[in-house]
């Protein structure tokens, strides 16, 4: 986070990428469908990080599904900076 995400929490983030605990940290709370797509960002980001089963992975996270994914993350991204 930059300085100015700091200074509007009084503090340092915590190292985490729990997007859903840092979304809570900041008191933002988002409409329905961004919400679910953040917990279903985040939960990517688990089985992304740390794959198991590689075919599987690759099944569900498509090229299509990935392109999707950014472009959604990039739309919460500008959501989350208009909030502050």
């Amino acid at each position: 986070m930059d300085k100015k995400s700091q200074e509007w929490l009084k503090e340092t983030p915590p190292r985490t990428h729990n997007l859903v605990y840092l979304l809570n940290k900041i008191g933002v709370e988002p409409a329905e469908a961004i919400g679910r797509f953040v917990i279903k960002l985040n939960e990517a980001n688990v089985v992304t990080r740390y794959p198991e089963n590689i075919d599987k992975l690759q099944k569900d996270y498509t090229q299509v599904v990935v392109e999707d994914m950014l472009i959604r993350s990039k739309e919460i991204l500008g959501w989350i900076k208009k909030q502050y």
